[in-house]
């Protein structure tokens, strides 16, 4: 007697996305949890850099357009340093969100794209949260919101093979 199932396929293009958002959200999870840890050590010393940049660099030999542009960037690195353990773990839970997300897709489940966007977009805005509006956290939200935009819309189009 032969039984007949009734199951969908997994599409090629969500079964190569899912492989690589695995890679890339499984890797942005094992570097999270190593650079939250390096932070814990870390973080103490961003007092100690800030003194370095507001009494020890010279500045005299910058053009005066660019002054405030290099004390912004010490400031950035300065409140990076002092926020890195909890700009990571937020990093580690939302990557975790996100594999939860891509493994509910990858069983063809449209719940899982909903949990898996919204942890990408959360991921992009992590450093607003923690550092503020600067260079460091524009360029952490321009590289996330492109990839991360690029996944989305290609999940987006597997939708109607998820139930």
């Amino acid at each position: 007697m032969e039984i007949i199932q009734n199951q969908k396929t997994r599409p090629t293009l969500l079964t190569v996305i899912g492989i690589l958002s695995f890679i890339g959200l499984g890797y942005r999870f094992l570097t999270g949890i190593i650079t939250a840890t390096i932070g814990a050590v870390t973080s103490p010393l961003a007092p100690y850099l800030n003194n370095v940049f507001e009494n020890e660099v010279d500045l005299s030999d910058v053009p005066d357009g660019m002054k405030s542009f290099v004390e912004g960037i010490f400031d950035a690195v300065t409140q990076f340093m002092a926020n890195l353990t909890s700009i990571y773990l937020s990093v580690v839970l939302l990557s975790a969100i996100g594999l939860l997300g891509v493994i509910m897709m990858w069983q063809l489940r449209r719940a899982g794209f909903y949990l898996y966007a919204a942890a990408r977009s959360l991921i992009a805005v992590v450093p607003f949260v923690f550092i503020g509006y600067n260079i460091l956290s524009l360029m952490w939200f321009s590289a996330s919101i492109v990839f991360g935009v690029v996944f989305i819309v290609m999940y987006g189009i597997n939708l109607k093979e998820m139930t």
